[in-house]
């Protein structure tokens, strides 16, 4: 139709749009669209995309300065959305709160706020503590360390990390919600766990660091978040699979790449794929002992590993859309 879609010129401060989030609804299910270019950000109400929308510079105009937005995390709540974005090369995590109120013209207009989190931030996330109070945890990787900002009350609390950290992820641990810390592309062997609810009683022993055989290239969450599955540049090991809610680390030591991994519901076995010489294996581990075993699977272009109810379904990556 000629009102669907609707198309729109969107003020970028001379940039081009780099990324668009949308936010999950609040205010009687009002979205908000946030579009993100270099030192800019423009907020569109979709329940009215024709209107107007709300331009926020980064940096004052003329300053010389190029900073990006790289990173946007919504919370909402009731007629309240809350908004957090990381601009890379500020040094800031900025706060932008909606309660559905607008601008003369019509335009969202939110309450501004800037956190301090560190020069070198890389990654962020949220988290809502057992008092109930929203939080936000950034790692900043030039300390390094990670922030802990109470969003309500505005105060943070830093903790130095004994080794490099870019990267942050959430889980439920043993002692409640805690968060996996660690670098990306080789930099270091080590990773952090800290646990958050723990942070007022044991201060910095509320981080604790583990070093693995060779140097971690990324960390990925299987099996809903229970496990982390380690890929390795260096060291000869495959990959490791770390536990979430507890103290098992199964390093697998294996030849070729891997193309998924998945644990038993019961938490007793992990499996992988692998890809190697041309062939494909499926293998699986168990809990306890940490003994492998591998299988070859027939056919070919074997893409991802899924596992459903007590099966492991293997996608092929063929025209025939064929399943193992």
């Amino acid at each position: 139709s000629d009102d669907n879609p609707v198309r729109r010129t969107i003020s970028s401060a001379g940039g081009s749009p780099t990324g668009v989030d949308i936010s999950p609804p609040f205010a009687d299910g009002r979205r908000l669209a946030l579009i993100r270019s270099t030192n800019h950000l423009a907020v569109v109400d979709l329940s009215n995309p024709s209107g107007v929308a709300r331009s926020i510079p980064l940096v004052p105009p003329g300053s010389g300065a190029n900073v990006h937005p790289d990173q946007v995390l919504f919370s909402s709540a009731g007629n309240v959305l809350e908004v957090f974005v990381r601009v890379s090369g500020l040094g800031d995590v900025m706060h932008l709160k909606f309660d559905g109120s607008t601008q003369a013209d019509g335009a969202p207009k939110p309450i501004l706020n800037q956190f301090a989190t560190g020069s070198t931030t890389t990654d962020m996330a949220l988290y809502t503590g057992q008092d109930g109070a929203l939080r936000l945890l950034t790692v900043d990787a030039g300390g390094p360390s990670v922030t802990i900002v109470d969003v309500v009350a505005a105060q943070s609390t830093t903790i130095p990390l004994s080794g490099p950290a870019t990267r942050v992820l959430l889980y439920d641990g043993l002692s409640g919600r805690e968060a996996l810390l660690y670098p990306v592309g080789g930099a270091s062997p080590t990773f952090h766990r800290l646990e958050l609810e723990q942070l007022a009683i044991k201060k910095s022993k509320a981080v604790s660091s583990h070093t693995l055989v060779g140097s971690i290239g990324d960390i990925v969450p299987v099996a809903n978040g229970q496990w982390f599955l380690v890929t390795h540049q260096s060291g000869g090991t495959t990959v490791t699979l770390v536990e979430g809610a507890g103290n098992n680390v199964l390093p697998f030591t294996g030849a070729g790449s891997v193309g998924g991994a998945t644990v038993s519901p019961d938490g007793q076995a992990a499996f992988l794929l692998t890809f190697a010489g041309g062939a494909s294996h499926l293998s699986r581990i168990d809990v306890a002992t940490g003994h492998p075993e591998s299988r070859e699977l027939e056919g070919s272009g074997h893409a991802s590993l899924h596992l459903v109810g007590q099966n492991i379904l293997i996608a092929h990556n063929n025209a025939r859309g064929a399943v193992t």
